[in-house]
């Protein structure tokens, strides 16, 4: 059984910015050189809007959201419950907890 032959290298010479001669495949692909644009993310934004263009989906605490939207939701209603002598919210439910308090 005969092996099979290796592919045909096609090696080229790549002159690089430094001044060195490199020897590569020439199958292969590469990005040589620097960053256009070495300040693209230190860049100020004036306005929420402006972060709004570029993609950007506004950051919102857990806490804020709702409770059916986010397990950290409803904290101030939790911390209205606790102070008002219902320590084990938790366990009861914030619905159940503000009934047993009305």
């Amino acid at each position: 059984m005969k092996e099979p032959a290796p592919p045909t290298l096609s090696l080229r010479f790549v002159r690089l910015p430094s001044g060195v001669e490199k020897v590569i495949d020439s199958r292969c692909r590469a990005t040589i050189g620097i960053v256009f644009n070495p300040n693209h993310g230190a860049r100020k934004l004036r306005k929420a809007g402006q972060s709004r263009w570029l993609g950007r989906r506004p950051i919102v605490r857990g806490v804020a959201i709702n409770r059916v939207d986010h397990p950290h939701g409803a904290k101030e209603l939790l911390s209205e419950l606790k102070g008002r002598g219902l320590s084990s919210v938790r366990c009861l439910g914030v619905e159940e907890a503000a009934k047993r308090l009305d």
